[in-house]
Formats: structure tokens, C-alpha cells, sequence
């Protein structure tokens, strides 16, 4: 089993080469599509057919945001197709399959939903539900963080003011009720509690005053804020199962006087203190809500010896879910860790990522790293699966690394590389990775065409028009980036370096040539950002949107109005000094 294990390993070479016609396909051709044979157009997906015609309205009104001709856009065009001059495919869309072993060695196949600060419409679940169970998933880890409309004295201004309303968490409920899939809340009862604990009035409930996201577990109210928060969650989720109470990463701990004295009384070290905290929580839901089972990120396990664990009677309360995101995982959670769990636990869930994992300002789902992550998955459930009850996969995809960072990947983005994964673990057996791209392509129902001016690549999934869209601005970044030919070019950056605008001197040839593509830049952008807000309405509320715009399209805005302004001004003069050109400035 080790052999077959490396062997599966040691494929992801084979497969980072294949993935480039994939990873082409995705970034150069994708439009939203149609297919009568699938059960997901059976919901008639509003969404896509929405976000078309307001793409084509778009279209239409093009020339109120032209400040060039068409000519302009044409050659931007011709430098997407250039990098795919030589590959030529064809590939008929075949009527959606659902290829999977007839015994699922794992019971559950969760998608994780990371709420923080950006909430999919409810209406987008009444195609994304459809679209996971048809491909496999019967669950859904719905991380709330501020989008729960949490009440009474102890959540005044937590919930954000795009929070979620209960009629909607009950149509929410509702649709992956109609869809078999199993709803999971997460909710943080530990570290990560940054939504709760930056507020004022709840300052004093932090562990260390200057980190804002650990929870000190000997505040006075610590305790109930938190049942406060369980017994709400569970209230508003009937027929509840499982409740995720986070507890990841909670780096700063026993650092406060009450933590101190604490541990000094019990005679506790900092794990000790942690798991008691945590058998605290769960105890606390096993005899509220009997019909609950706690779920918790092991991380901090990790650390504790056998013994250590055995004798705090965790085992009892939690079930725990042993996540790692790297492509190797027995480099960072080796056999001694999986024995004493073995040894510990009846049952344990893994978790894995399929997006937001690579880098807190990613933009693009890296497809090699996430799959490497799944087939590592798969080997560890082959190696062990004889010691280790897995009850099921968490399939993670973080829309942010914290409460107060960027957006990562946008869920539609990462919707392929879910959709690969999903595949992959239900049919690891009979699956190699260099079969990987063409299967993609079939699940996703795509008609391939290269280059696109041949006819393009048609494809549907739920958000596809925002992924299409990103992939485009994805390709401007590049050329506004490019060292070469990009604003901060060589030209540039002789004659329009800030000595130049500070002393107002340049040939006023070189700052022409230097600033050429401007316009044409700023109206890439422009007709982007107009199409993006239509298209990206269907999946995201208007601030979600507005906070992507600015996060990642007004920054190279700004560059361009700022080398135009310069231009003008290096543009204005005919005539200048004597040199040194800073002469006069030095007297």
C-alpha cells in the first residue's frame, strides 16, 4: 500500500506538464454555456442566464467607456491568442457522467463555505447545491464568522450589517435539505474570534491585548458568550448533527495574569490549558444538545503526548478534523501522530483545501498544488484506513486568511479545482493524475476550442461568468507587470523616474513612447470593472464586489493616473536648464 502511495506521489510530475493545457484552457477561453442533458440546467440556473445578458448589455454599451478605437482592444486580443499559437483541440461536450466507485471510502464529502465578510447570495445556493450533489458532495461546513445574525446583550454590533437574516439561514437549510446535503456550522470558540473580540466593548476578552484574534479562556464571560453562540447556532439549525467549533491555531495562550494564576493553581501546562478549554465547549454542547457532536481542529494536539491526551478524556466530547494543506503530508503529520489519535479517537474527519491556501492575495486557484494535497489525502486514507476509522473529507476553500485581510480566490475561481478534487477522491483507485485535464473538461461540460478565435471554450458552473472575468484581469495584471512592456517598463523607468517629475525634466519622445499603452490600459480596465459588477451581482452582494474593485483593479488605476498625470506634466515643457538640472535647488 506504501508502494502504490509513492506511486500516486511521484505522478504529480507527469501531470504538472499535462495541467498546462488545462490551466491554458481556463485562463485564455471560458464562457458560460448551455447543456440540455445535465440535472443542473434543470434548475434552469437564473444566475448564468442573468449574468449573460447583462455581459452582453455590457458588450453593447462598449463605446460610452471607449477612449480608443477598436483596433486597441483587437491587438490585446492578438497577444492573448499568441501564447497558444500551436495547440489545436477539439473536443465534443458529452452529456454529464457521475463516475464514481460504487463504495465511497469516505462516508462524507463536506465543501467548505468561508462566510467572512463575503456571503453568496441566497438565491446562488439555489444553483450551487444542485451543482455539488451532482458531483458528489453531501456536505456543506458553513463557516458564519459575522454572517450569522447573532442577538441579545453579549453580540451588539457583531453580526455584520450584510449579515445573513434568519429567513434567509432558513432557505438556506431549506435547499441543501431538498439536495441531501448536510449543513455543519462552524463556529470559532477559541482563536480566530477576531470579529468578536475587535470590538471595544469586548476588548478586555482578549488573550493579549495587541492580538486580536485569540480568546483568553479564563475571562469571566468567556464562557457565556460562548454557550450564548452554541445555543443560538444550534436553535436555528434543527435536526443538527455536527457543530465545528474551530479552536485552530491559538498561538497566543497562557499569556494573561488569569491564564497564569490559572494554570499555576491546576498545576497546567499551555496544552493542558487549551484542552480544557475545548472539553469545556464540547462538554457543554453534549449535555445541552445531546443530539450534537462537537468537531474540532486537531493543530493543537499536535503537541501533547499520548498520555496527555489519554488523560484528558477529549476523546469523549470532540471528534477531531486533522487538517493539513500541503502536498506532502506525512512531512508534517507523521505516524506517531496518526497512531495516537488512532488510539484516542473512534472517529476522525480530515481536511483538506481546494482554494485558498497558496497565498492570502491569490488571485487564481493554483490546480497542481490542490490536487498534489487530495491524491496526499487519498494515500494517508489508503496507508491507515485500517487503524483509523476517517469518517470524512473537509474540503477547505478560505475567502480569507483573517477577518481583516484581502479576499483571496473568489468561490467561483475555485469552483474547477473543487469540482478535480471532488472527482479525484471518490474514484482515487481507478484515477492517475495525466488524466486529470480531460476529465475536467468533461466535468465541467466544456466544448474546447484553441486558440479561442476558432470559436472559444464554452463551460458552465455556477459563478463561471466571474471566473471568466477574474481569469481576464488576470491577463492585464500581467502585461501592466511586465517588466518589458509593462507601465514601469525600461522607458519608463529612465525617463520617468521620479528624479525626471521631480526636476520636470525628459525627452518628451521617450515619455510618449513610455506611456503608449495608457490609454488603452485604463480602458481595459474600465470595461472589466463595469462587466464584473454585472456579472459578479449574481454570486455577491454589492460590497463584497466593491471590495474585490478595490483590492485588486483600483491600485493599477491609480498607477495609470498617476504616470498620466506625470506625462502631462513632463509633456508641458519645450525648453530646459543648464545642467546639474538640481543646481539652483542645492544654493
Amino acid at each position: 500500500m506504501k508502494i502504490i502511495s509513492l506511486n500516486r506521489l511521484s505522478s504529480k510530475y507527469i501531470f504538472a506538464s499535462v495541467t498546462l493545457v488545462i490551466i491554458m484552457l481556463l485562463i485564455y477561453g471560458m464562457s458560460d454555456g448551455n447543456n440540455t442533458h445535465s440535472k443542473f440546467n434543470s434548475v434552469k440556473s437564473k444566475a448564468l442566464k442573468n449574468a449573460k445578458a447583462n455581459m452582453n448589455a455590457v458588450a453593447s454599451e462598449e463605446n460610452e467607456y471607449m477612449t480608443q478605437s477598436q483596433a486597441h482592444l483587437l491587438k490585446q486580443r492578438q497577444k492573448e491568442e499568441q501564447l497558444l499559437a500551436g495547440i489545436n483541440m477539439k473536443k465534443d461536450t458529452p452529456a454529464v457522467q457521475t463516475w464514481r466507485d460504487s463504495e465511497h471510502t469516505l462516508q462524507y464529502r463536506v465543501v467548505h463555505l468561508d462566510l467572512k465578510g463575503a456571503p453568496p447570495r441566497v438565491s446562488y445556493f439555489e444553483d450551487l447545491f444542485p451543482f455539488l450533489k451532482l458531483h458528489g458532495a453531501n456536505g456543506i461546513l458553513m463557516e458564519y464568522e459575522d454572517m450569522f445574525p447573532y442577538s441579545g446583550p453579549y453580540f451588539e454590533n457583531v453580526s455584520a450589517y450584510n449579515a445573513y437574516s434568519i429567513p434567509d439561514i432558513k432557505r438556506i437549510l431549506s435547499l441543501a435539505k431538498e439536495n441531501q446535503i448536510e449543513v455543519i456550522p462552524l463556529i470559532q470558540t477559541f482563536g480566530h474570534l477576531e470579529f468578536f473580540l475587535k470590538l471595544k466593548q469586548n476588548i478586555d476578552m482578549r488573550e493579549v491585548f495587541s492580538n486580536v484574534g485569540s480568546l483568553c479562556p479564563t475571562h469571566n464571560r468567556t464562557m457565556k458568550v460562548l454557550h450564548a453562540m452554541i445555543d443560538q447556532i444550534v436553535h436555528w439549525h434543527p435536526n443538527l448533527k455536527y457543530l465545528h467549533i474551530g479552536s485552530d491555531e491559538v498561538y497566543e495562550l497562557g499569556k494573561c495574569v488569569r491564564c497564569m494564576d490559572k494554570m499555576k493553581q491546576e498545576t497546567w501546562n499551555r496544552g493542558q490549558l487549551f484542552i480544557n478549554h475545548v472539553k469545556s465547549v464540547a462538554k457543554y454542547i453534549r449535555t445541552k444538545h445531546s443530539h450534537v457532536m462537537p468537531l474540532v481542529w486537531e493543530d493543537m494536539f499536535r503537541s501533547l503526548s499520548y498520555t496527555e491526551l489519554f488523560e484528558s478524556g477529549i476523546s469523549q466530547w470532540v471528534e477531531p478534523v486533522v487538517w493539513n494543506y500541503h502536498p506532502n503530508i506525512l512531512m508534517h503529520i507523521n505516524s506517531d501522530i496518526w497512531s495516537m489519535y488512532s488510539h484516542n479517537f473512534k472517529n476522525i474527519w480530515i481536511a483538506s483545501a481546494f482554494k485558498g491556501a497558496t497565498g492570502p492575495d491569490q488571485l487564481l486557484t493554483n490546480f497542481t498544488y490542490h490536487l498534489e494535497n487530495h491524491m496526499s489525502w487519498m494515500a494517508i486514507v489508503e496507508q491507515f484506513k485500517h487503524q483509523v476509522n476517517f469518517r470524512g473529507i473537509m474540503m477547505t476553500g478560505w475567502q480569507r486568511y483573517d477577518h481583516f485581510s484581502v479576499l483571496c480566490e473568489l468561490f467561483p475561481v475555485g469552483i474547477p479545482s473543487l469540482i478535480l478534487n471532488l472527482y479525484y477522491i471518490q474514484n482515487y483507485k481507478h484515477t492517475y493524475p495525466v488524466d486529470a485535464p480531460s476529465k475536467l473538461l468533461d466535468l465541467l461540460r466544456c466544448d474546447v476550442s484553441f486558440p479561442p478565435h476558432i470559436g472559444g471554450t464554452t463551460c458552465v458552473f455556477p459563478g463561471a461568468p466571474v471566473f471568466i472575468l477574474v481569469q481576464r484581469f488576470f491577463l492585464i495584471q500581467r502585461e501592466l507587470e511586465n517588466p518589458i512592456t509593462g507601465i514601469n517598463n525600461p522607458v519608463a523607468r529612465a525617463w520617468m523616474s521620479d528624479q525626471n517629475i521631480k526636476w520636470n525634466v525628459s525627452n518628451p519622445h521617450q515619455v510618449e513612447a513610455a506611456t503608449s499603452e495608457i490609454d488603452r490600459f485604463k480602458m481595459e480596465l474600465m470595461n472589466l470593472k463595469t462587466e464584473f459588477r454585472n456579472a459578479a451581482l449574481e454570486v455577491y452582494d454589492q460590497y463584497t464586489i466593491e471590495e474585490w474593485i478595490e483590492a485588486y483593479i483600483r491600485p493599477y488605476e491609480k498607477r495609470l493616473v498617476n504616470q498620466w498625470m506625470a506625462r502631462e506634466k513632463l509633456l508641458q515643457r519645450m525648453d530646459w536648464p543648464r545642467r546639474p538640472f538640481n543646481f539652483y535647488r542645492n544654493r
